[in-house]
């Protein structure tokens, strides 16, 4: 945000369209001869973004002296997006039922919906979060001298880096990356070829076939037990890291983190 107080045209605009004028949003412009035109044309759109508005800043005062919401508002985005594949993640390990027993979550040892993908995602979105609190470390240098909140926010930083370690040496797991890539069906069509293929034929094939994912199935639900302990430490952590970065987010927005320009008066 910017003030300029000799300027008052305007310049309103998206990707795809912009307006430049005069006129104020009031009553008082609006009975006012004003002067504006609307453009689509979309090399003036560039010029105004890359030249024009530019231009006009550097002619301009910044409001603030220093301003950290932007990144307040980009690390939030990171934790949400933190929050929603843990759940996803959740929701690949345990199945929900609702049923005259009442209604609840059970560990999912029948269906092969564990996906690589989302581990990936997450360790990918844990490094973001991390290293925007690194810079939040830095920013707190430059807000406070107050060595016990610089401190405190450190502690959180070092133990932000270990649950992000732990997530990713969880995920390394040998036996997580089977069931990670385990699919049912490939499993027993390669049981039925391997063991059953002189017996399984004409009549006796769907008996086989039966008999084979039978097979299959009983490797994935051993697979599942042998990686419970893994799969549950790991929602635990992506639980505990949220946890702490919210706790450390409350630190940090304890600070002034928004200091008006001493250059502004707008009294």
């Amino acid at each position: 945000m910017f003030f300029n107080f000799k300027n008052h045209g305007k310049i309103i605009m998206t990707n795809n369209v912009a307006y430049v004028g005069s006129a104020n949003y009031s009553d008082e412009s609006r009975h006012n001869i004003e002067f504006g035109f609307i453009s689509r044309n979309q090399d003036y759109i560039k010029f105004l973004k890359n030249e024009m508005t530019k231009e006009i800043e550097e002619l301009s005062t910044p409001y603030f002296e220093y301003d950290y919401l932007p990144l307040l508002l980009e690390v939030k985005m990171h934790l949400s997006n933190l929050f929603a594949l843990k759940e996803e993640l959740f929701n690949q390990v345990y199945s929900y039922y609702d049923d005259l027993d009442g209604e609840g979550y059970f560990y999912n040892d029948t269906e092969d919906r564990l996906r690589q993908i989302t581990i990936d995602n997450i360790i990918k979105e844990i490094n973001e979060c991390t290293k925007y609190f690194d810079t939040i470390c830095d920013v707190a240098y430059k807000l406070t001298d107050d060595d016990n909140v610089l401190d405190e926010l450190n502690e959180y930083y070092e133990n932000l880096e270990i649950l992000e370690k732990q997530f990713e040496d969880i995920s390394c797991n040998e036996k997580l990356f089977e069931l990670v890539c385990f699919d049912s069906t490939e499993r027993a069509n390669s049981i039925l070829q391997e063991e059953y293929s002189a017996e399984a034929y004409d009549e006796y094939l769907d008996g086989y076939a039966q008999i084979a994912m039978d097979k299959a199935h009983e490797e994935f639900q051993d697979l599942c037990q042998e990686t419970r302990e893994e799969l549950d430490s790991m929602i635990k952590t992506i639980q505990d890291y949220l946890v702490l970065y919210k706790e450390s987010l409350e630190e940090f927005e304890d600070l002034e983190f928004r200091k008006v320009s001493e250059n502004i008066d707008n009294t």
